[in-house]
């Protein structure tokens, strides 16, 4: 490149001013320039990652919402269904409709005795951030019915959840602790 050719496009009054201060007064005004050059760019960046931030937390929000809009209605669903279990569970237990039934002259009808151990099987588990959130699948071996349970929830009429863990639940039926566990049909070990 010929520097001999290059023509200054800048006011001449400027660049001859510029040329007769010292050179100490020279690099003053070069450092003033990157300095604004610097802040310039500064500022720019520190905009651009603001608006970058604020776009993902806007998004992260959205989800949030979209998510906890979600498990409200599964949850508004699965106490539908809790509900209607406990109002078939009141009414069996109350025996409305024993009474109707025409007892047969001569034949005196043993009833059987309830199982000593509980027909549940631990279907799976569900392990959130939030234990709250935690839940365990558990089918009922009599009525072939599966449903999902958190902490504290009544299982079938017949235990507590009260722990869940990644392979196993805890229950509790009449103050005694036992484990149901992933893959196995025996409940019992306490």
């Amino acid at each position: 490149m010929d520097f001999a050719n290059v023509e200054l496009r800048f006011n001449p009054v400027f660049i001859n001013r510029f040329l007769r201060q010292g050179p100490l007064q020279q690099l003053v005004f070069a450092i003033r320039i990157s300095l604004v050059i610097a802040c310039i760019l500064l500022l720019s960046f520190t905009l651009y990652d603001f608006l970058q931030n604020r776009i993902e937390a806007e998004t992260a929000s959205m989800k949030l919402k979209n998510e906890l809009a979600r498990l409200a209605e599964d949850k508004s669903q699965d106490g539908a269904k809790k509900r209607k279990r406990v109002e078939t569970d009141v009414t069996m237990a109350k025996n409305l409709f024993s009474g109707l039934s025409p007892k047969l002259p001569g034949k005196d009808v043993a009833t059987p005795k309830l199982a000593p151990q509980i027909q549940l099987t631990l279907v799976g588990t569900f392990i959130a951030d939030d234990v709250k959130e935690s839940y365990a699948i558990i089918e009922d071996q009599k009525k072939k019915i599966q449903e999902d349970f958190s902490l504290n929830d009544l299982i079938f009429g017949e235990a507590k959840l009260v722990g869940i863990y990644p392979d196993k639940v805890e229950i509790d039926r009449n103050g005694v602790k036992e484990f149901l566990k992933l893959d196995e049909n025996d409940d019992s070990d306490t």
